[in-house]
């Protein structure tokens, strides 16, 4: 068998295959074997019936039709993996015209394929990774974390407008069929997610002691579901209060022997942790930019293709562990069209750094070698790793394989040349919730001296005495007068 490859418009290929008479004989006699045996003729046992019984039963184009299909089936695995293709989709044989016994034959198949995308720039990648050792905004953030299992809410006395973020005590009653909803006191915080947003719009904005009566939809994803009734009154804002770390509180709540130790125990703990983490972040940060980088959009098909296998290995996941996705979805309180929407931004990402990575390795001139694919098998855990390479070749798999491969090396390259600077995460956070506060800070005061400096003048206006308002006499009306005063 010989192949020929052809790159057409619209990342599509076009394989031409072609068999000497030899081989297109062993598929017409196999053909006619299968077909002996498979139909059953007066005056012949299974299998002995002679050609000219079957073409005279059967008609021999439609025998020459099955060889055909033989042919095309056996060697498709056989053409991807000689022209390295990964097909996207099916394959159109279209062009494809019967065999001929005794005679040579050739047909041609075009397949879908994987565009290959050049990127802005092939330099060395430039990432933000963590300190390997612990931070102290780390450290601080942990602390922080165990000791607001100790904290508590008590009244503020502030009077304000409740906004988003804010914790407030509230009275809730519900209508008779939303009786379900009634609770005193209730401690609620605006913007968590435990209640539907059009609740939290209505409660954004009222103060302490005031009551407010409103409908809201019960599930947001569906306009079908049921309106509840609410009366909710404000009680009073809520501060949260949380104690203090000292030797006592560390050894007594934590089972330190003092704060030094449960800050040093913490640490230690945290760049165990990060040893895991670090490479992980260093890969995904080094792929995420090259991503970045690519210069064309994602295909809407090989979108596709990586949402579907995206969808198949989660699902394949929630099998495992007996879980449906309904169940999925309710445990974590996801809607349906947000599970989707956050599956295909991750198909696009994944999608849009696959490309990037070919991209590179093409530049690179990165390939797969034949060990390299066996070793692939042989490191995957497979416990018949020949009989799984056996079955992927036979599918046509094996041009996957060297995707990956070649994807992989890819990736070690940009790992060893990457430039990675070390950042304290937490802390440059922290600075930006900060920058950001201060920022809408000033905004509020720069508006609210904008409005008492209109106040002022509005009242300067008031003060002033009202003044005289005279027109300057036109040229042409100067030139009337002159006239006049000449006449007189």
């Amino acid at each position: 068998m010989e192949t020929s490859l052809e790159k057409l418009e619209n990342n599509q290929v076009k394989v031409t295959v072609t068999l000497d008479d030899s081989e297109t004989k062993k598929f017409i006699d196999d053909t006619y074997k299968t077909l002996s045996k498979k139909y059953r003729f007066p005056g012949f046992r299974p299998g002995k019936a002679p050609r000219k019984i079957l073409e005279s039963n059967l008609g021999k184009e439609a025998i020459m039709g099955e060889a055909t299909n033989l042919a095309l089936n056996t060697l498709e695995p056989k053409v991807l993996d000689q022209e390295d293709i990964s097909p996207l989709g099916e394959p159109d044989y279209s062009e494809v015209t019967p065999m001929v016994d005794g005679e040579p034959y050739s047909y041609s198949v075009i397949f879908n394929v994987k565009p290959l995308f050049e990127l802005s720039s092939y330099d060395n990648v430039e990432i933000e990774i963590p300190f390997a050792e612990a931070t102290e905004a780390e450290v601080e953030q942990q602390i922080e974390r165990f000791l607001d299992f100790y904290s508590n809410f008590e009244d503020s006395k502030s009077k304000r407008k409740a906004k988003k973020g804010d914790v407030v005590s509230l009275n809730i009653k519900g209508d008779d069929k939303s009786k379900f909803l009634d609770n005193e006191n209730r401690l609620y915080e605006i913007g968590s997610g435990s209640m539907p947003q059009e609740f939290d719009k209505e409660i954004v904005g009222i103060k302490p002691g005031e009551e407010k009566e409103f409908d809201f939809k019960s599930d947001e994803s569906d306009e079908d579901s049921p309106s509840l009734h609410v009366t909710v009154k404000m009680l009073s804002h809520k501060d949260k209060v949380t104690p203090e770390l000292t030797d006592e509180f560390a050894k007594e709540k934590f089972g330190f022997e003092d704060a030094t130790d449960m800050k040093e125990k913490i640490k230690e703990e945290i760049k165990q942790e990060k040893e895991q983490v670090i490479p992980q972040v260093k890969e995904q940060n080094a792929i995420h930019e090259l991503g970045s980088r690519l210069t064309e959009e994602v295909p809407e098909n090989y979108r596709s293709i990586v949402f579907n296998d995206l969808a198949q290995q989660f699902m394949g996941q929630l099998s495992q562990q007996g879980m449906s996705l309904d169940m999925y979805l309710g445990q974590n309180g996801i809607a349906p069209q947000q599970f989707i929407e956050d599956l295909q931004k991750q198909a696009d990402d994944v999608a849009r750094e696959s490309l990037a990575l070919d991209a590179l390795a093409a530049h690179l001139g990165l390939e797969a070698s034949d060990e390299d694919v066996l070793n692939e098998f042989k490191e995957s855990g497979s416990e018949d790793p020949e009989q799984t390479y056996k079955e992927f070749m036979e599918s046509g798999r094996i041009p996957s394989i060297r995707d990956f491969v070649r994807r992989s090396k890819a990736i070690d390259h940009l790992l060893e040349n990457a430039k990675m600077t070390e950042v304290d995460m937490i802390a440059r956070k922290k600075e930006e919730e900060e920058k950001a506060a201060k920022s809408e800070s000033s905004k509020k005061s720069t508006s609210s001296k904008k409005v008492d400096k209109k106040e002022e003048e509005k009242v300067e206006e008031k003060k002033a005495p009202a003044k005289k308002t005279t027109k300057k006499a036109s040229n042409k009306a100067k030139a009337e007068d002159t006239e006049k005063d000449a006449d007189k």
